[in-house]
């Protein structure tokens, strides 16, 4: 009878096992298959489904965490306030330090836990009521090269329960899992921003209010030689000439920064050398979009509401601005942006 019983418990574990690995494997599929806001969102609620938990963070950074790479939520009502506050407290963060100290040891942090008891910590526990945590499991998973390392954070409220020892160790052995898929998605979708034109030149991609969800460390460095903010995001001056469809002047003048809008709302930003296009207003574009495509005077200005000596007067300058004096020349200068 024993033997039967032993032979049924080893039967359940193995499958448990194999249904365990078939869910890497979808994670690792959702990764290769599913933009980066919409990976993130899967990513969480897979882990969700190990651990409830009300909100979380995956943020990836590199060279000792002066340059973001990733920085992706879940059931956080503004991130930017969030990393903004937390940036004035993380000095006093007890878990990051211990966090960073022991890599890949899983850390348990309770609002009212005995190590962040007294005044001097009353910022950090007032950050995690802020922002409705109260129960927080962190993990440091640094990579196989040691050059970038994922945290991964997940929050309860007041109202939930400490973390048990159990699913601390969960987080500890699926935190790995959660940093490489990242990893693969992040590989997959910033190459299909750069297009054919910019070669290995930096890119990134932006939410709706300018902050990274993915980049390159490269491309940080070029707004924030040393370390960017804690909100990782672009200045909002930025953003609007985004919004606007304008090209954004990299320092040196030698590179112009493009944003194309995302049906999530955000954008993929990529760099190419900086042209004489980049001097037109945003009307001169659409006017140029618009005549390399076909359209007559008539007809751009009957597509732009405006009158057709105007819509001339736009052509004639932006050709002077860039340099044609024809259909064709423009058409050849637009192919290359």
């Amino acid at each position: 009878m024993a033997n039967v019983s032993t032979r049924a418990r080893t039967r359940a574990s193995s499958a448990s096992q194999a249904n365990e690995l078939s869910a890497l494997l979808d994670l690792y599929r959702a990764a290769q298959r599913l933009q980066p806001g919409a990976f993130a969102t899967h990513a969480f609620e897979w882990l969700r489904a190990r651990m409830p938990f009300d909100q979380g963070v995956i943020v990836t950074t590199y060279e000792k965490h002066t340059a973001w790479v990733d920085a992706q939520f879940f059931g956080a009502a503004d991130p930017r306030a969030m990393m903004a506050s937390h940036a004035k407290v993380r000095h006093l963060d007890v878990l990051s330090r211990r966090m960073l100290a022991r890599p890949m040891h899983a850390q348990r942090q309770d609002g009212d836990a005995p190590e962040i008891a007294g005044a001097r910590f009353a910022p950090l526990r007032d950050h995690l009521r802020k922002f409705g945590g109260w129960f927080a499991n962190c993990i440091n998973v640094p990579s196989a090269d040691h050059y970038t390392s994922s945290a991964i954070m997940v929050c309860r409220g007041e109202r939930g329960s400490r973390f048990s020892d159990a699913e601390v160790a969960l987080l500890q052995a699926v935190a790995p899992h959660l940093a490489e898929a990242a990893a693969v998605n992040r590989s997959i979708w910033l190459p299909r921003t750069a297009g054919p034109d910019t070669g290995a030149l930096p890119v990134a991609l932006l939410d709706a209010e300018g902050r990274f969800v993915q980049t390159t460390v490269a491309f940080v460095r070029l707004f924030w030689p040393h370390a960017p903010p804690a909100t990782a995001h672009l200045s909002d001056q930025i953003v609007r000439a985004l919004h606007k469809r304008q090209p954004w002047p990299l320092p040196g003048g030698k590179h112009t920064l493009y944003g194309e809008p995302e049906a999530t709302g955000g954008w993929r930003l990529r760099i190419r050398p900086t042209s004489a296009f980049d001097q037109l207003s945003a009307r001169e574009r659409q006017v140029a979009t618009l005549f390399v495509r076909g359209a007559s005077y008539k007809a751009i200005a009957t597509k732009l509401g405006l009158a057709p000596t105007t819509a001339r007067n736009h052509l004639q300058n932006l050709y002077a601005k860039v340099g044609v004096t024809q259909r064709e020349e423009l058409r050849a200068l637009m192919s290359k942006l």
